[in-house]
């Protein structure tokens, strides 16, 4: 009930603080809008006008009154004094046009209800008469300059009273001015007493969300600080578990060790198989809850060291197929010779993916194959660096683990697309997703990226990528341990016979990469090629027929050797086969495999002389 009341008054003091914040706006933008609308330059405008009017409207009085005095002058002397009568008239009626157009005029019509405008167009009227008289009186002849002068005194009442209206209307307009800025200045006054509220309110409303927000920081500091402790506490209660646990552990698989020397049979030694293979895949189930524990507290340091790249890959492919492998799944590897020989990279890290990666693979691959790709990344390797290796040059190798099972569901895709936390772990609910959530994650604490995708022709497929770094470019090719092996194979022909295309192509690349030439390979030998043939792969037997076996037999009488899988199912092809291919079809190995028949039958040459 306590939390409820506390949820009401933070959502009750967050729409207060809303609708304050929007108020305080509001108000500001009203006040600027009222400033910018009295000054604005339309009221500038009209005020102009009007002042305009007023100093037109007195120029014209004071030009009539010049233009009288100046005609009395000349009917008190009879001849006309220096100047101009033409001038003065000019001058009077240019006065009286500036008070008929633009603004002005337009502003003259509405003075008096239109009086003003009906005064300006009769003397407008009367002082055109006059042009008349105007000429004669240049011309000398002052006969009518009395009627004029009469004429004119009496226009100057109309003149007066329309300078009165005009003065009476620009009077008006200045009351209505004072009327409206104290209006406005009252508005304004109103508004910024509510402005001052509304500020004054808003700032005790957000003092309190700051101290609300304070209060909620330590709370989360304080919850930040117990996270990490309970984090502690769960990583040494599972370094001291798993201390615990591998003793009794070690012990068990020992002692199944031990009793193999005891002279057990067939399903003895079958049960002891099942006992080392649960320990030893216990043990590696305890080393990933220990190693998630360390990244979550990011207590887990990677290792990096040089290996030999090729034979650790193979090595940790093999005890992985071995290890995970209740069912005949094949696996299959190619290894890029061209990757260096030698690379600076976390071995026993690498293994460990590498091994959970083929162990999820069984686990959703009921029959067929398991095939595992290493090559050179087009990806642009970062440019970090090992603290032990600063200025070691980095290569970004992709290793592609592709099975033929049933795929891998929506749940895993997601969370191997989610961005990664290594700090807040979540894990999938889905209870097969622990050791990939772990390859993910030291694949990023690796600087690399682990992918996953179903094709369309079945199963699934992972992608790791990470950089290795290497002192030199020496390829595998040429390393110690293969440049033999490669340079006794060379031009050497193999017929690969297999009834899977994946594998059979799979195979093919792995022959050609160790210098054998592989001019055929299908599922039945009906036809023996030309040139000479100096081994016989037997990946796969169940479309064999008599024809096949008589262009074996043929073959073997030339020479040729024979290596069959282990798991081939006719016994007329264990017969003939020279050696039984037993375990994960790796790279390396078959190239060892036929330099260990080529021993063997260079041996018995030799004793048999």
């Amino acid at each position: 009930m306590k939390g409820l009341k506390k949820d009401v008054k933070t959502l009750i003091m967050k729409r207060l603080t809303s609708f304050l914040l929007i108020t305080f706006a509001c108000t500001l933008i009203a006040s600027v809008a009222l400033y910018f609308l009295a000054n604005s330059n339309s009221t500038k405008h009209v005020r102009t006008t009007y002042e305009s009017s007023i100093w037109s409207s007195l120029q014209f009085q004071v030009q009539s009154y010049r233009f009288a005095n100046y005609l009395k002058k000349i009917n008190h002397n009879n001849s006309p004094l220096t100047g101009d009568v033409i001038f003065y008239y000019d001058l009077l009626m240019s006065r009286l046009d500036l008070l008929k157009v633009g603004n002005v005029g337009n502003r003259i019509h509405y003075y008096g209800d239109g009086r003003s405008i009906r005064i300006l167009n009769f003397i407008s009227a009367e002082l055109e008469l006059i042009q008349p008289i105007i000429i004669q009186i240049e011309n000398n002849d002052f006969s009518n300059l009395e009627d004029l002068i009469e004429k004119l005194n009496r226009l100057e009442p109309q003149i007066t009273k329309f300078v009165n209206l005009v003065n009476q209307s620009a009077r008006a307009y200045a009351v209505e001015q004072r009327e409206g800025i104290l209006e406005e200045f009252q508005l304004f006054r109103y508004m910024m007493i509510f402005f001052i509220i509304n500020a004054i309110t808003l700032f005790l409303v957000l003092l309190s969300n700051i101290r609300a927000t304070r209060k909620a920081v330590l709370k989360a500091e304080n919850a930040e600080h117990q996270i990490k402790n309970i984090a502690q506490d769960k990583t040494l209660f599972l370094e001291t578990m798993s201390h615990e646990v591998n003793t009794p552990l070690d012990r068990v698989i020992n002692m199944s060790k031990l009793l193999r020397t005891k002279g057990l049979n067939s399903e003895q030694s079958q049960i002891l198989d099942s006992i080392e293979d649960s320990g030893n895949l216990l043990l590696n189930l305890i080393k990933d809850f220990s190693d998630l524990s360390d990244i979550a507290s990011n207590n887990l340091v990677l290792d990096y060291a040089p290996f030999n790249l090729a034979l650790e890959l193979e090595k940790s492919i093999k005890i992985a197929a071995k290890r995970s492998n209740p069912k005949d799944v094949r696996v299959l590897s190619y290894i890029d010779l061209n990757l260096p020989d030698q690379a600076i990279y976390d071995n026993s890290r690498l293994h460990q993916i590498i091994f959970n990666l083929i162990d999820n693979s069984f686990k959703f691959t009921p029959s067929g194959h398991i095939s595992l790709v290493v090559r050179f990344s087009q990806s642009k390797a970062s440019t970090w660096r090992p603290t032990l290796y600063p200025e070691v040059p980095a290569s970004m190798i992709q290793i592609v683990i592709k099975d033929t099972g049933i795929g891998i569901s929506d749940s895993i895709l997601e969370m191997l697309q989610a961005p990664l936390d290594s700090q807040v772990p979540s894990f999938p609910e889905n209870k097969y997703c622990l050791g990939l959530y772990l390859c993910r994650a030291l694949a990023h604490l690796m600087h690399g990226e682990l992918s996953c995708h179903s094709p369309e022709s079945g199963g699934s497929e992972f992608i790791l990528e990470f950089p290795i770094f290497h002192h030199q470019i020496l390829p595998i090719k040429e390393g110690k341990s293969v440049s033999g092996l490669v340079k006794s194979l060379s031009n050497k022909n193999m017929i690969i016979l297999e009834a899977n295309d994946s594998v059979a192509h799979l195979m093919a690349m792995q022959a050609n990469a160790l210098g054998l030439n592989t001019p055929l390979h299908t599922n039945m030998l009906n036809q023996i090629p030309e040139q000479k043939i100096h081994y016989v792969y037997i990946g796969d037997d169940h479309m064999f027929d008599d024809l096949t076996y008589m262009n074996l037999q043929k073959l073997i009488h030339n020479g040729c050797q024979v290596l069959a899988d282990y798991n081939i199912s006719h016994e007329r092809t264990k017969s003939i086969a020279s050696t039984l291919y037993k375990g994960p079809l790796l790279h390396l190995n078959m190239g060892h495999s036929i330099n260990e028949l080529e021993h063997q039958e260079f041996i018995s040459s030799q004793t048999y002389s």
